[in-house]
């Protein structure tokens, strides 16, 4: 079997990672190219630099940028920014986030502190130097300078959560060492829980007496309301009535009824029913109706 000859080629696979910062674009004073004002950069600043603008190693030199006709070299993008500039009101600055690609991330990491960055702009400069306006185009970008004109840097860096652990570790300019761990004692997990049981505790109350029913209100009887029983038996004695009789007439007077009106209508149904009550030859009791019909019969009734 024959030999075949090959050209073999080993390739390592890139193992860098991006890096996350924040950065300072441009604050307000005089620059090199002219004076910016607060007040500009707050209006002009965030369509000027939208997400996405390019960060590069250098400005262009002039030579290049005629030769170029004002375009970087790809091989010296190091990143965009993630955000459009926001104006920040505290140090009158335009400020954005930024992805530095793995090409210059280690070197930003280990070198941010000893290079600033530096616009690169279309704007309208009026013949006394300031800058009145900064015109949104696809060609402005940010560069990576020894020195820069206005105060731009990267302000922050924003490592990753994998490769860190889970700390996210934040650098200010000029604090690069002072990386600092937040680490929470259960001394203090216990303030936390019960500073929130006692700002919500009222709530809950509020909650609780909104759901708990109202007790029902039961209306006590008087001396006034109560019956009278003594006055009730007497009553009833006196008018001679039977042991039902005296029983429907106490009940009816329990209900409300006035004890006379209670005994006068227990007598008129006493003599009713006496009057429909009739005796035949052979001693059984009919009760007929009004017209004399026999309604009924039994061998004894009691009143």
């Amino acid at each position: 079997m024959g030999k075949i000859q090959k050209t073999l080629v080993e390739r390592v696979a890139n193992k860098a990672s991006s890096l996350d910062a924040n950065i300072r674009l441009i604050s307000a004073g005089q620059g090199s190219s002219g004076l910016y004002e607060a007040e500009m950069l707050s209006q002009y600043g965030p369509s000027a630099f939208p997400s996405g603008t390019q960060l590069f190693y250098d400005h262009l030199t002039e030579s290049e940028d005629w030769e170029r006709r004002g375009n970087h070299s790809i091989k010296d993008l190091v990143g965009v920014t993630t955000s459009a500039a926001v104006f920040n009101a505290e140090n009158s600055a335009l400020e954005a986030g930024v992805k530095f690609f793995p090409n210059a991330a280690d070197f930003v990491r280990e070198a941010y502190e000893h290079f600033d960055l530096s616009i690169e702009a279309a704007a309208y400069v009026s013949d006394e130097g300031v800058v009145e306006a900064i015109i949104p185009s696809p060609m402005n970008c940010v560069a990576l300078v020894p020195k820069g004109g206005r105060d731009g840097k990267v302000t922050a860096l924003v490592e990753s959560y994998r490769e860190n652990h889970g700390k996210i570790v934040s650098n200010r300019e000029n604090a690069r060492d002072e990386r600092k761990e937040i680490t929470v004692e259960p001394k203090d997990i216990e303030a936390i829980t019960t500073a929130v049981a006692e700002a919500i505790k009222p709530m809950f109350t509020q909650l609780s007496e909104a759901l708990t029913p109202a007790a029902p209100v039961v209306e006590e009887k008087t001396e006034e309301d109560a019956v009278d029983v003594g006055e009730v038996t007497e009553a009833l004695i006196e008018a001679g009535l039977t042991k039902s009789s005296r029983s429907r007439v106490l009940e009816a007077v329990k209900a409300g009824t006035d004890i006379v009106e209670a005994v006068k209508a227990e007598k008129a149904l006493v003599e009713e029913i006496k009057e429909s009550v009739v005796t035949d030859d052979a001693g059984t009791v009919k009760v007929t109706g009004n017209k004399g019909e026999t309604l009924s019969s039994a061998s004894k009734v009691r009143l």
